[in-house]
């Protein structure tokens, strides 16, 4: 096997093997906890007018292809805010209340993006390395009478395998292994930490709302519960 086919083979062995870290998200303010107070709902049903895009398939003959209209319809919007205490509160707050394993999930994707923070640099020049050493490979070997020609063509194969080699430190040895963890958690999470800042939330995030809001008021005081206007 040459050189060349070897770096490939690790080329696509390493490629993708570990990305940058999720966004950051903010770790929510609590309100003051005061004894006895509870979490209260709007929940609230709506009907608005939002573009609603629909796709037919329309053939003539044996050429088919997909057609997309939109339009602005009526659609039926479930929506729903909450105060503690009195307080507007956002989405992430009333989380950070009522669901216990919310800033858990949070503290350890922060945790592990620290770690995928360590291995920005060697997962940079790794790729950087690699591009350069391909090109010079590209280079050395494009030549009209098919020879080699050195020292481009060696400065390839060395910058390739710097490459693989600062990618692969990156991963294994700086943490790079702990993005992907981090990534995952922040996927899980992805609509509610996207809208945490929200005070009025629409569709499966009010339910969300709803539903943590009944939990920190069941634990608070057993015979709380969510109340809707």
């Amino acid at each position: 096997m040459t050189p060349i086919s070897r770096l490939t083979i690790l080329s696509l062995v390493f490629a993708g093997c570990y990305e940058l870290p999720p966004p950051k998200v903010p770790r929510p303010e609590l309100p003051t906890i005061v004894a006895g107070a509870a979490i209260e709902v709007d929940s609230r049903d709506t009907t608005e007018k939002r573009p609603v895009t629909s796709r037919d398939r329309v053939c003539v003959g044996s050429d088919c292809s997909t057609v997309s209209v939109t339009s602005n319809e009526r659609v039926d919007v479930h929506r729903a805010s909450a105060t503690y205490n009195g307080t507007p509160v956002t989405l992430g707050q009333a989380q950070a209340l009522g669901d216990p394993s919310y800033l858990i999930d949070l503290q350890a994707m922060q945790d592990l993006t620290a770690t995928c923070n360590h291995a920005k640099v060697p997962k940079y020049i790794g790729e950087a390395l690699f591009f350069a050493g391909t090109l010079l490979i590209i280079n050395g070997a494009g030549t009209s009478d098919g020879s080699i020609k050195e020292p481009d063509f060696g400065l390839g194969i060395a910058g390739m395998a710097g490459g693989l080699v600062s990618y692969a430190l990156g991963k294994y040895v700086f943490g790079g292994q702990a993005c992907s963890e981090a990534q995952a958690i922040y996927d899980r999470r992805r609509d509610e930490w996207t809208s945490q800042g929200d005070r009025d939330v629409e569709g499966s995030l009010a339910r969300e709302l709803e539903t943590v809001a009944n939990t920190f008021n069941q634990r608070a005081h057993p015979t709380a519960s969510v109340t809707s206007e």
